[in-house]
C-alpha cells in the first residue's frame, strides 16, 4: 500500500510487495516528502521553463475527479481539472460504472503519462503504535514484528502493505516514546489499482491514503499553522475521516460514521421521498433554521452522531496519546464535498465552541487559474483537496 510504484519492473508484484528487509526506498509522500516544516506555498522557489507533474486521479463513490499542475518560473498553475458525476438516483445505483466515468474523465482532460491516486478511510486501516525510542533504522524492524504478532483486523501480514511515519519522539533523548502512525491495506487491493490505470495505458505511480491527500493540500497551501491543534474533516459521500494535527504532524487518523450519503438516507426516511429527492432537498436547503425548514430535524440524530464522534476522538487524543497534555483544540477544518452543507460549519462552530473552516483548495491560486475551472469544478471544490494533494505531492518544498 501506500507505495511509489518502480518504472518497468520485470516483475511488479515483487517489486512492490517484496521483503521490506533493504533498505528503505521513497515509498510515498507521507514517508519521503511530508515536512515536518512548514512550505514556501504555492509561490515557491523559480524553476526555468514548464514543469508539468503527474495527475492526480481520485475515483469517489459518485464521481471522479482529476487535477494536474504546472510550474513556470516561480508560481504554480492548475493547468488540467475534472469532475465528473457518475451517480445514480441512490448509493450504488451509478448511471455508468466508475471504470466508464473514469475512462471518459481521462479522455476529457488528455491525461496521459504517470498519474497518482489514493485509497480512501474505510480502504485502508490507520493505526497509531507507541514504541520506546530506538535509532531509525530499528523502528520499521520493530513495527513488522507488532503486526506479525497483531496484523489489522481480518488480515494476515503477508496479506498487506504497509507505511509508516513517526508523528512524535525526539530520537536525540531516548526518554521520549516515538507514536507512529501506521497505514496498512490490501495488496490485492492495490494492484487493482494498478491494473485499472494500466487499461487506460496510464502508470500508477503512488497509491496514498485520501485523508493524508488532502493534508498535503492543507500543508502545501499553509492552511494549518504549525504551532495549533487543528481537527481536519473530510466529510465524503460514502466514507468520512477525522485526523488530529498537532504541533504541525497527523497524531490520529480514524473514520468517522457520518458521510454525505447518510445525511440523504435519514432525509429520505423522515420525509419518505427517495433518495435522489433527498439529495437534492439537502443541497437546496441545508440546515436552514425556522418553520420551513425540511432537513434540520430529519438531520438531528446524524448531527449528533457526528459532534459525539468528534468529541470521543478527541478525547482519546488527549487522554490515551497526549496525557491530558492537550486539553482543547483550536481550529476545525472542512474538506470534501459534504463539507459544503450549507450551514454544517456553524452548527459545528457552535457546538464545538471553535472556529470552523470550509477549505477551497483553488482560492489560493491566482486569477487565471481560477477563470480554467469549470463550473462544476467550482461547485465541488471542496471535494478537490484530497486531489489537488494528490497533484502537489511531486512537488519539492
Amino acid at each position: 500500500m501506500l507505495m511509489q510504484i518502480q518504472q518497468k519492473p520485470e516483475n511488479i508484484v515483487r517489486e512492490i510487495f517484496k521483503s521490506r528487509g533493504s533498505p528503505r526506498k521513497r515509498i510515498s509522500s507521507i514517508f519521503s516528502q511530508m515536512r515536518l516544516h512548514w512550505p514556501l506555498g504555492p509561490q515557491g522557489a523559480a524553476a526555468k521553463g514548464l514543469e508539468t507533474y503527474p495527475a492526480g486521479i481520485e475515483i469517489g463513490s459518485a464521481s471522479v475527479k482529476v487535477a494536474q499542475l504546472a510550474r513556470s518560473g516561480g508560481s504554480f498553475e492548475i493547468v488540467k481539472c475534472g469532475y465528473l458525476s457518475c451517480a445514480g438516483a441512490a448509493p450504488g445505483a451509478g448511471a455508468k460504472s466508475m471504470r466508464d466515468c473514469l475512462e471518459e474523465l481521462v479522455k476529457q482532460n488528455k491525461i496521459s503519462g504517470e498519474v497518482v491516486t489514493s485509497l480512501p478511510i474505510n480502504k485502508i486501516q490507520a493505526l497509531t503504535f507507541v514504541l520506546p525510542n530506538m535509532p531509525e533504522n530499528e523502528i520499521e524492524s520493530a513495527l513488522v514484528w507488532k503486526l506479525r504478532q497483531n496484523p489489522p483486523a481480518g488480515t494476515t501480514f503477508e496479506g498487506i502493505c504497509f507505511d509508516y511515519l513517526v508523528v512524535s519522539g525526539y530520537q536525540a533523548d531516548m526518554n521520549k516514546e516515538l507514536q507512529i502512525l501506521v497505514f496498512a491495506a490490501s495488496k490485492e487491493m492495490v494492484m487493482e489499482q494498478v491494473e485499472l490505470f494500466r487499461g487506460l495505458s496510464l502508470e500508477l505511480i503512488a497509491v496514498e491514503p485520501k485523508p493524508y491527500a488532502a493534508l498535503n493540500a492543507l500543508f502545501w497551501l499553509g492552511s494549518i499553522h504549525p504551532e495549533e491543534t487543528a481537527l481536519v474533516l473530510q466529510l465524503g459521500a460514502a466514507q468520512s475521516a477525522i485526523t488530529i494535527m498537532h504541533t504541525a504532524a497527523p497524531k490520529l487518523m480514524r473514520p468517522l460514521a457520518v458521510c454525505g450519503n447518510s445525511f440523504s438516507e435519514a432525509i429520505s426516511n423522515y420525509h419518505r421521498m427517495d433518495f435522489q429527492q433527498a439529495e437534492q432537498l439537502k443541497i437546496r436547503e441545508g440546515l436552514s433554521k425556522g418553520a420551513s425548514s425540511a432537513c434540520l430535524a430529519a438531520l438531528s440524530s446524524q448531527l449528533e452522531s457526528l459532534v459525539v464522534d468528534i468529541e470521543h476522538t478527541f478525547k482519546y487524543f488527549s487522554h490515551q496519546l497526549m496525557k491530558s497534555q492537550i486539553n482543547s483544540f483550536d481550529h476545525v477544518i472542512l474538506c470534501g464535498g459534504s463539507a459544503l452543507l450549507k450551514g454544517l460549519d456553524k452548527f459545528l462552530s457552535e457546538r464545538l465552541e471553535a472556529p470552523v473552516e470550509v477549505f477551497n483548495p483553488f482560492s489560493t491560486f491566482n486569477l487565471y487559474a481560477r477563470q480554467e475551472l469549470s463550473q462544476q469544478v467550482k461547485d465541488n471544490a471542496a471535494g478537490f483537496s484530497s486531489v489537488l494533494g494528490l497533484a502537489a505531492r511531486n512537488i519539492e518544498w
